[in-house]
């Protein structure tokens, strides 16, 4: 009887600590700048703490145009607000770094020379989302914010699909 006791008691544990932990998923999205006016694409893993409590990391790929290209990544922290059993909106706040890559050509006596540059700023995300679920471990996702980020703010928006373990 004392072993069947304890073994209840470390499987009601085990599921508390499971429900602490919370919920990861990853997933790929597409995404757009009104600044760097580019698409792109990124990955994504979120992080749910508690029911209404979620932290993402990204990272994102711009595509290039006239030989400038961008990365950038951040975190955002979202809090959960469960709209009927499929639907959930979210307000979001975060940091994030952009680094722009780019060539040059110059023209020096008779010899092109090119070079390649990069800058690096750091920034701030304020913005919404919504997460649609499809089923036990697959959700669409759809966001947008606004990155404040000196002489390059921009409004981004990305479409991404998730998978939850």
């Amino acid at each position: 009887m004392k072993k069947v006791v304890l073994l209840l008691m470390l499987v009601v544990t085990a599921m508390a600590v499971r429900a602490e932990i919370g919920e990861v998923a990853v997933g790929l999205q597409t995404v757009y700048g009104t600044d760097t006016k580019v698409p792109g694409v990124g990955f994504h893993v979120k992080y749910n703490t508690r029911h209404h409590a979620r932290f993402v990391w990204s990272a994102n790929y711009n595509f290039k145009k006239n030989d400038c290209q961008g990365f950038d990544t951040g975190f955002d922290y979202n809090y959960l607000f469960y709209v009927g059993d499929n639907i959930r909106i979210y307000p979001l706040v975060g940091g994030m770094m952009r680094t722009w890559f780019w060539k040059e050509t110059e023209l020096v006596g008779a010899i092109d020379i090119t070079y390649s540059d990069a800058e690096t700023r750091l920034g701030l995300n304020g913005g919404a989302g919504i997460d649609y679920v499809l089923s036990d471990h697959f959700i669409l996702n759809f966001e947008t914010k606004y990155q404040y980020i000196k002489d390059a703010s921009q409004a981004f928006f990305s479409l991404g699909a998730s998978y939850r373990f």
